[in-house]
């Protein structure tokens, strides 16, 4: 009866087994046809524009409109050609092209038929004249695209000019913005018929539709008429709409079809058509009736079966058995005194006294397993307890010291933000230390707990090694420095920038040995070296070694270096911090590498510590000579000066990143050029209907209206006063063939973001005209001035922030020190904007935000936060929802990490910004009066004079904003934005 209960159950699971298999087969089947009709549509597409590339090459429209002879001989040279075009379209039976017949004649033009295997034939085109543009099955494959102004496949029509029911691809040609005519491919509904009708099984069908949901072809519905370009809905289009307007591609949906209940899934062709496979899936419930009386039929057989052989069985075995089991029952709880009464000289007989000399061993049996028992559950209780109480104490420690702990230094840097008193700045920095050491010790515990217990687990992901490097050598230079050690750098130039890895374990074991070997070293050097060997195309074996001149470790103690909890020496490091877990989760981390460290160490002279790890290259960009790129930026610094002078010059600036705009505003301050920023395409085209300019920049990847867009809309707005004006493309994917696709695009050159200086002020030269750009002569006053400037003023060392590449693109340090501000303002909302939009599923513009990212980040030096936005780029760019929800968090977490990280580089400028006198509110708008009166001179040498004059004063918050406007306008010399803002 329990077995016939579980029949729902079982039918149940196995339907939803069935239904999974089904699944998967609908998957590969819609997958194998998608490809199918991709390969024949995109043949049949490619076949049209090459149709359309020839005539646009060939074509001389006022030949043609001047000799008829000439339009004959044309028509003659396309029918010899276009069957050659075509043979990538297998599948076509009517190629044509048809000129304009208003300017041409009513039957200008060709028209073949036949098919690529035997050949095609011309025959008379049709007189457009005699049918109303209306007319679908005699001219719809001409007026369509017309109408549409773009390629367009059509509708499956009855065509009676060849007396076929054939689907049209057709575009419109077009010569210089002139309107030649249409190409067109006919493909016979047959080659459809054919793609879908071949599956692999009878109950499956195929429906293909075009991507405004009218049927193309239904396999199940093979006989049955259809009316080409009809509006109205029919029952199995309204039967279509759940599995239609549903957005997975992947599941298989249920929905009516053809009266019966189907499971169909969905597939988009790069064509825009909309392919559905199904199968009838009324014969699961049919099968598994027919499964589950069977099933209850062998059931009632085997329920027989039993009656009699328990009957048989009943007098023979059951009842001595019966007996017997009683008694071995009493035994098992123990009644050691109970009679076994039965014998006999067959096998029971015998059971019977091996119980009853059973029952003698088992007083003595039961006795010690008692006792053992009892032993073993007190041993077991011990463990667990134990094991609970460093749980416990380990989860209570992560809670109860760390939430402290983050408080104070929560607020320690509202002290270190806030306060203006040295000693109390000074008490401050010891605490935040302190505490951040005390933190370091915790994630020790915590981090030996997680590997001890299994959970530690690596994580690969592209990183920037250079970033990292920069980041370790600045955070030991600064421990190293108290200590008056030298830090010697081996590290190899040619060593791949990009790799993929776990940066955030390996960071954590070269620091850990950089740590100890400042620790253990009281005098002399830390040499630090890096190198690697290729062993695969795009693999290479990193190595990495620390040594140093410190105490040095003796040979006996050197198997407790990897000890948990233990420390060498205790009394005499008894004053060095630590927990004595460092080297052992190296150790640990590493064995997760399939590596481990080896130590050489000699007492009292040093030790050395090194490993080998295996990672895969990113990019084959090489990350150079790490100290040299920060020299390079500081010497840049010093020698750069700008050479380009142009007053009279004006251009236009577009770009959706305010933090770029501020760069390039920075960079061209002294070439005196009138600068225009606008933060989309929209803005960009009315200032091009406002101004005439002599260069245009437009930023590639903006929301809405993108770069190329714009450009496009741009040369063809009536009111543009800019046209044939050098326009120059903003791009931060330095990708080869980029100069062709920007080119191509309408582009007149392009520049890559994160833009240097030189590279900046050389484009504009280049495409300036002469006669704006004035003569300067290199001032040697100047030079000494900056060169003096710039080795009194050294850059400062943040962690994570690449200074040698920040330098690179801000040119000086003032434009580095706004960028870096400007960048720290944005990172709490752009963070949540970022969040915000993958919440919402937004791949588009979150692609678009990530783009920006990149591009500001790598701006800044900020060069693992960039990789990372590079690679979300990409996948959200290939719509992997699934991968960028997965990498997001890591992104969002390491740019947030700058909040901490520029702490208090930003805490510096407010100290530095303190220092300047207050002014009252009253004040300032007298001082705006003053500006007033200048502005209505038209003196931009007295702007620049009152510009210089605030600078000096603290601006108050509630006019802050207002000052940041007018300080842009003058610095553009912008006179009619000024008027508007001291009227406000």
């Amino acid at each position: 009866m329990s077995l016939i209960l579980l029949l729902p159950l079982h039918s149940y699971f196995q339907n939803k087994h069935y239904t999974e298999e089904i699944n998967k087969t609908l998957n590969l089947i819609a997958e194998q046809k998608k490809e199918e009709f991709n390969n024949c549509f995109s043949s049949v597409e490619r076949a049209v524009h090459s149709i359309s590339n020839y005539v646009i090459d060939t074509i001389d429209p006022e030949q043609i409109l001047k000799n008829p002879s000439s339009m004959q001989k044309y028509c003659r040279e396309l029918e010899t050609v276009l069957p050659g075009i075509a043979t990538v379209a297998k599948d076509s039976v009517a190629l044509y092209f048809r000129l304009d017949p208003n300017i041409y004649g009513e039957k200008a033009g060709v028209f073949l038929t036949g098919n690529t295997r035997n050949g095609f034939i011309s025959i008379s085109p049709t007189d457009l004249s005699l049918y109303s543009p209306t007319d679908v099955e005699h001219v719809c494959w001409y007026y369509i695209p017309v109408w549409a102004g773009h390629p367009t496949w059509i509708e499956p029509y009855a065509n009676k000019n060849i007396n076929m029911h054939i689907l049209t691809y057709a575009m419109p040609v077009y010569k210089d913005g002139i309107f030649l005519g249409v190409a067109g491919i006919d493909i016979n509904l047959a080659t459809i018929k054919n793609i879908s009708d071949t599956l692999p099984y009878e109950e499956y069908s195929a429906i293909l539709l075009t991507s405004s949901n009218s049927m193309v072809y239904n396999t199940s519905s093979k006989n049955s008429s259809f009316s080409p370009h009809s509006r109205e809905e029919n029952n199995e289009q309204r039967n279509l709409k759940p599995i239609l307007n549903t957005r997975k591609t992947s599941h298989a949906h249920q929905f009516i079809h053809q009266n019966s209940p189907h499971l169909g899934i969905k597939k988009i062709l790069k064509n825009g058509m909309i392919l559905i496979i199904a199968t009838d899936i009324s014969s699961i419930a049919r099968r598994n009736i027919h499964q589950n009386i069977c099933m209850i039929l062998v059931l009632i057989l085997i329920f027989l079966i039993a009656i009699i052989n328990t009957y048989l069985s009943h007098t023979q075995i059951i009842n001595p058995i019966a007996d017997l089991t009683k008694s071995s029952y009493r035994l098992s709880r123990g009644e050691l005194g109970i009679q076994i009464l039965y014998k006999s000289n067959n096998e029971i007989g015998s059971l019977a006294d091996s119980l009853r000399k059973m029952e003698v061993q088992l007083k003595e049996y039961i006795e010690f397993i008692r006792e053992q028992t009892k032993n073993e559950r007190a041993a077991k209780e011990i463990a667990i307890n134990a094991s609970k109480a460093k749980s416990d104490f380990l989860a209570n420690m992560s809670h109860e010291i760390r939430t402290p702990i983050n408080a104070v230094l929560g607020m320690d840097e509202m002290i270190l933000r806030e306060s203006r008193d040295e000693n109390i700045l000074q008490y401050a920095a010891n605490i935040k230390q302190a505490g951040n050491s005390l933190l370091a010790i915790i994630n020790d515990v915590l981090d030996f707990s997680k590997i001890e217990s299994g959970k530690m687990e690596l994580i690969p992901e592209t990183y920037d090694f250079s970033s990292i490097l920069i980041d370790l050598i600045i955070m030991i230079s600064e421990r190293a420095k108290t200590k008056n050690l030298d830090i010697v750098l081996k590290i190899n130039p040619n060593i791949p920038k990009l790799l993929v890895g776990d940066s955030i374990r390996i960071k954590q074991c070269i620091l850990n040995l950089l740590t100890n070997a400042v620790k253990y070293t009281p005098e002399g050097k830390i040499t630090f070296s890096v190198d690697f060997v290729p062993i695969e195309t795009n693999k290479i074996r990193l190595s990495v070694s620390v040594e140093d001149t410190g105490i040095g470790i003796k040979k006996e103690d050197l198997p407790k270096l990897f000890s948990p909890f233990e420390r060498i020496e205790e009394n005499r490091n008894k004053t060095i911090e630590g927990s004595g877990l460092g080297l052992n989760i190296v150790q640990q981390i590493l064995d997760l590498m399939d590596s481990q460290l080896v130590v050489h160490s000699e007492y009292g002279k040093g030790s050395k510590f090194s490993f080998e790890i295996e990672q895969t290259i990113s990019n084959s960009e090489k990350i150079g000579d790490i100290m040299e790129n920060y020299k390079k930026a500081v010497s840049f610094m010093e020698k750069y000066t700008e050479t380009l002078i142009a007053p009279a010059a004006h251009l236009l600036f577009v770009d959706d990143t305010e933090i770029n705009l501020e760069v390039i505003k920075g960079l061209l301050k002294n070439t005196k050029i009138q600068l225009d920023m606008v933060m989309s395409g929209e803005e960009a085209l009315e200032k091009v209907c406002e101004n005439v300019y002599d260069i245009i920049f437009i930023d590639h990847r903006m929301p809405k209206m993108d770069g190329i867009e714009t450009l496009s809309t741009m040369k063809k707005l009536s009111g543009n006063r800019c046209k044939n004006k050098p326009c120059i493309a903003l791009t931060a994917n330095a990708i080869s063939g980029a100069r062709e696709m920007y080119i191509k695009a309408g582009f007149t050159d392009y520049i890559t973001k994160p833009i240097s200086p030189r590279t900046l002020e050389d484009i504009i030269r280049k495409y300036l005209p002469k006669s704006l750009i004035e003569t300067v002569e290199p001032s040697q006053e100047s030079s000494g001035t900056n060169t003096t400037s710039g080795s009194n003023d050294e850059l400062p060392q943040i962690e994570g922030i690449d200074m040698a590449t920040c330098m690179e693109y801000c040119g000086t340090k003032e434009i580095l020190t706004d960028m870096l501000l400007r960048f720290y303002k944005t990172i709490q909302p752009a963070s949540d904007e970022l969040e915000s939009l993958l919440a919402k599923e937004d791949l588009e513009n979150y692609r678009i935000k990530v783009h920006a990212l990149k591009s500001s980040a790598k701006l800044v030096g900020a060069m693992e936060l960039s990789a990372k936005a590079a690679e979300l780029e990409h996948d959200s760019e290939e719509h992997n929802l699934e991968i960028v929800n997965e990498k997001t968090p890591a992104l969002l977490d390491l740019y947030r990490s700058y909040l901490e990280k520029l702490s208090n580089f930003v805490n510096n400028i407010k100290i530095s910004n303190s220092e300047k006198t207050p002014i009252s509110p009253e004040e300032f708008s007298q001082k705006l009066n003053s500006l007033a009166k200048i502005v209505d001179d038209f003196d931009s040498i007295q702007m620049d004079e009152w510009l210089k004059e605030m600078s000096k004063f603290e601006i108050p918050d509630a006019s802050s904003d207002l000052f940041e406007k007018i300080k842009t306008s003058i610095e553009n010399i912008d006179f009619d934005n000024l008027k508007i803002l001291l009227m406000e």
